[in-house]
């Protein structure tokens, strides 16, 4: 749905001002799915449903609105001096409409205009059902829509289409003479005595078995042409698209399901294509031709010969649906064997320092073990029809026989047909059944390439980063200066409308090195992601050289922007392969130079094969140092306009560092240089120092400037030197109190729970006199809720544990419970109404205590996670979170319908 509406004429009225816009919720005012409203005026908010207004708050006394993101739920809360209010909940799957209206709000709040960005919905507008990929609504397509689909793929390839449906058609029609022959031969030669034929009917025969044979030979060859080529092309969009795709994408995929892609499901394609198309071509003509014969040679045998034909029709519809379904799980399990198979190639040194060899081979076992069993029942089910159709097939047969036998008996008498044309019409049901169980074979092969067409289409089918790679404005640089860049109001969040960027403003000159520092998690790697266009901002823009980012033509913009990033990746290839890789046309004395620049060319010399030394899958046979040069002579090669180094110099030692430090001094010039790094000493040279904190600029300055300022982030990042991620140590210090509470040894006294109190809709931790803002959050939300509960403030800090919470009794008690309700409030399920698959999802129509919900869950393995009493939290892709009964409490209908997906 999208959000913004028409308001209820009653929340309008309760305004009293002109309504900006009218943003609507998916869930109620008391949690339920239902509609609430949040209205924006020229100086006011208004909350509330269709029954009236729940809440009315002048924007003047709003210090702040936030987005509160808690397990299953989202909510947009405005933060006044007396305490929180949250203004409207809603769906995990709405989280980006309130996320854009939240960042309105702070715009109308600071008196600015409070615009709503375009958002892409998440459920279809029309059936209301929930989408594959948020904006991406796909009608429904029936196999035989993606078969059409497929065979336009041949469009390119007419000419020996054209001929591979020439050669089939001779090829047919030279099938149909032999049986002609065996009537003559039957009635005419035995029958009558007609010797003098006999040579010119064994002539005309052998001459049509030649014809089907070279027509078969000839066809077999442009298919195998076309069907290869047309999947090596299928495999090549697959593996170009990828690359093109979003980053988000590839976050949301694993490797081992998008390698499936490109290996297995273009496999199946290619069996069908392969084994099947042609044969599918040559059977369907076989098919109407020969039943044409078979009418024409005696119409009541032919209607006998017909009879197995409606258990094909409808066996076919049957059980096609549950072959595409098993399929579908079969690709997933294939998918998910890749991924496992790929960590434990990738991890295995972990796996060995941890002695998990036989833990890593159980799990392996495990999925492995799923497939056989999936595999069985597939094969199994298929198996039923095929011999099914085959005894159809066999009371066909005695019935012409029985039928054919007593008619001619009886020609005398009945005008039945000859002994010559009983034997042609045998043959001809011989011609005529075989391709029939064809189609019952190819049933298998069907599903099986279809699932692999819809899979290879959902990848085909998604938007590319940015738009096309050869879209956009061209854009280059001027040489010897550097670019300009400029940070416009920059909003922006990886998930869900969670920010991370909030409002970033920033002028970096042209030629200058600007650093970038910030505790871990504030918004610097992502400010980075954002030049290098792997996201585009939730609003606001990126000027370079005065020209908006999004609008230049991505492929320019890549080829101006040279990143050391922190992990470097290198290719399985030689060391000047991995230098050159940015700029293949390079020559090897730029190689060269580029490797003494980024000292690295001593440490290449000393290898027995130099530069021509195969530096393994990664770098696997490199120091975490060696890659870290080796990117940064990569960078020095392609000489680029824009250089960002992202923590370029973490892996190396303090002497190798130095003469890096000084090979970047000489290269900085004449270009713009962004820099983070958090031992801070090395960006003393900086022209200019960011300091961001939680996405927002807290401080801009020099090195020195910053340094002088004693109360700031920077002084203080400076005199702690905090290292990339802050862990918190829980081991010691934890005593225990009253009603299963333990304290983290920071000083906290007396009854730590004491200080719970709640501030406005919020809980909150009174230690001072003003109540700062927490949150409870359980140590293992998904697998073991009941024990070890967090207290949290709003930097994630750990106040206090709550070990055993159901045992509190106190007043703090009650502030606990009515908190793990509210943010662990899992809705319900009452009842499974319903159970549709569609091209390997599952659509659950469900009955919630909370009103009904159509929700879409991709594998069984991943969005349900049971419990240690049968019951489990069901995790759709949009985040919203259902609680399972256990199986035994469920009534028949939903466990039925239970058991068909499990």
């Amino acid at each position: 749905m999208h959000c913004l509406t028409t308001p209820p004429t009653n929340l309008s009225a309760a305004l009293g001002e002109p309504v900006r816009w009218c943003l609507a919720s998916d869930l109620d005012p008391t949690g339920n799915y239902g509609r609430s409203f949040l209205l924006l005026g020229p100086s006011a908010i208004l909350s509330g449903d269709t029954a009236g207004a729940r809440l009315r708050v002048p924007l003047a006394d709003i210090k702040e609105f936030v987005l509160d993101e808690l397990p299953g739920k989202v909510r947009l809360v405005a933060r006044q001096a007396d305490g929180d209010r949250v203004l409207i909940s809603a769906s995990p799957e709405l989280a980006q409409e309130l996320g854009g209206a939240c960042r309105a709000l702070e715009a109308a709040r600071n008196g600015g205009e409070p615009v709503l960005p375009e958002v892409q919905p998440a459920r279809d507008p029309a059936t209301g059902e929930p989408l594959r990929e948020r904006g991406m609504i796909r009608p429904k397509r029936s196999p035989f829509s993606t078969l059409g689909r497929l065979i336009g793929l041949l469009g390119p390839h007419r000419r020996r289409l054209s001929l591979l449906m020439a050669l089939t058609f001779i090829s047919v029609g030279a099938q149909l003479v032999p049986p002609l022959c065996f009537k003559a031969i039957t009635d005419d030669v035995i029958g009558h005595g007609h010797v003098e034929a006999l040579p010119w009917l064994i002539t005309v025969m052998m001459l049509s078995f030649i014809a089907v044979s070279a027509a078969r030979l000839f066809a077999n060859r442009q298919n195998l042409f076309l069907s290869l080529t047309i999947v090596g092309e299928m495999r090549t969009r697959v593996h170009r698209k990828l690359q093109r795709l979003r980053i988000v994408y590839h976050q949301q995929h694993e490797s081992g399901e998008l390698i499936g892609r490109v290996s297995h499901d273009t496999g199946q394609l290619q069996h069908f294509l392969v084994d099947g198309m042609p044969w599918m071509l040559v059977n369907l003509v076989s098919l109407l031709v020969i039943g044409a014969m078979l009418f024409t040679l005696d119409p009541i045998l032919a209607l006998a010969v017909l009879v197995p034909v409606p258990v094909f029709v409808f066996g076919s519809v049957f059980f096609h649906n549950g072959m595409m379904e098993w399929w579908h799980r079969m690709s997933n399990r294939v998918s998910r064997m890749h991924s496992l198979l790929g960590e434990s190639i990738r991890g295995v040194r972990a796996v060995k320092s941890a002695g998990q060899e036989e833990r890593r081979a159980a799990e392996f076992d495990r999925i492995n073990g799923q497939m056989v069993a999936a595999n069985y029942g597939g094969e199994r089910t298929w198996q039923l029809f095929m011999e099914s159709a085959t005894f159809a097939m066999a009371i066909g047969t005695v019935l012409v026989w029985a039928i054919g036998a007593w008619r001619v008996s009886t020609t005398g008498t009945s005008g039945g047909p000859s002994l010559g044309t009983l034997v042609a019409f045998v043959g001809y049901m011989a011609m005529f059944y075989g391709p029939l169980q064809w189609f019952a074979f190819v049933i298998n092969w069907f599903a099986q390439a279809m699932t692999g067409a819809e899979r290879i289409f959902q990848v085909l089918d998604q938007p590319e980063e940015g738009g096309a790679a050869d879209s956009g404005e061209p854009f280059a640089a001027e040489p010897g200066r550097g670019v300009a860049l400029r940070f416009d109001g920059v909003h922006f969040g990886y998930e869900r409308g969670r920010a991370v960027l909030k409002g970033i403003t920033v002028d970096i000159e042209p030629g200058t090195m600007v650093g970038l520092v910030g505790r871990s998690g504030s918004g610097k790697s992502t400010i980075i992601n954002l030049l290098c266009r792997f996201y585009t901002p939730d609003a606001g823009r990126i000027l370079v050289d005065g020209k908006d980012l999004s609008g230049l033509r991505l492929s320019d913009w890549r080829r101006q922007v040279g990143l050391v990033p922190q992990e470097p990746f290198l290719f399985n290839a030689s060391i000047a392969e991995n230098i050159r890789y940015a700029k293949p046309e390079a020559d090897f004395a730029a190689v060269v130079a580029a490797a003494k620049a980024a000292h690295a060319h001593e440490f290449i010399m000393k290898k027995p094969d130099g530069y021509d030394t195969i530096v393994g899958e990664g770098g696997a046979s490199l120091s975490g140092g060696e890659k870290q040069r080796i990117a940064i002579a990569r960078a020095v090669l392609l000489d680029p306009p824009l250089l960002i180094l992202d923590e370029a110099t973490s892996a190396v030692d303090s002497e190798t560092e130095s003469k890096i430090q000084e090979a970047l001094e000489r290269l900085v010039r004449g270009r713009t240089t962004i820099a983070i790094a958090h031992r801070l000493a090395t960006l003393r040279r900086s022209h200019r120092l960011v300091v961001i904190d939680e996405g927002h600029i807290v401080e801009t300055g020099t090195h020195a400037e910053l340094l002088a300022k004693t109360d700031g982030l920077f002084a203080k990042l400076a005199k702690t030197q905090v290292e990339l991620m802050q862990v918190m140590s829980l081991s010691g210090d934890l005593a225990p109190v009253h009603d299963g509470v333990s304290v983290m040894g920071d000083g906290v006294a007396g009854d730590p729970l004491a200080n719970l109190v709640r501030n406005g809709d919020r809980l909150a931790w009174k230690d001072g006199e003003k109540p700062r803002p927490v949150r409870l959050a359980w140590y293992r939300p998904l697998s073991a809720r009941g024990s070890d509960l967090a207290v949290l403030d709003e930097k994630g800090k750990e106040l206090a544990r709550i070990d055993r919470p159901d045992d509190l009794a106190n007043g703090a008690g009650r502030l606990v419970s009515e908190e793990v309700r509210l943010r662990y409030g899992d809705t319900k399920i009452e009842r499974i109404a319903g159970i549709r698959f569609d091209q390997g999802n599952r659509f659950l129509d469900l009955v919630t205590d909370r009103g009904n919900r159509t929700v879409l869950v991709r594998q069984v393995e991943r969005n349900f996670v049971w419990q240690a009493d049968g019951s489990a939290l069901i995790c759709d892709i949009a985040g919203n979170r259902f609680r399972l009964p256990a199986m035994h409490q469920l009534d028949a209908d939903s466990r039925r319908r239970l058991e068909e997906i499990l």
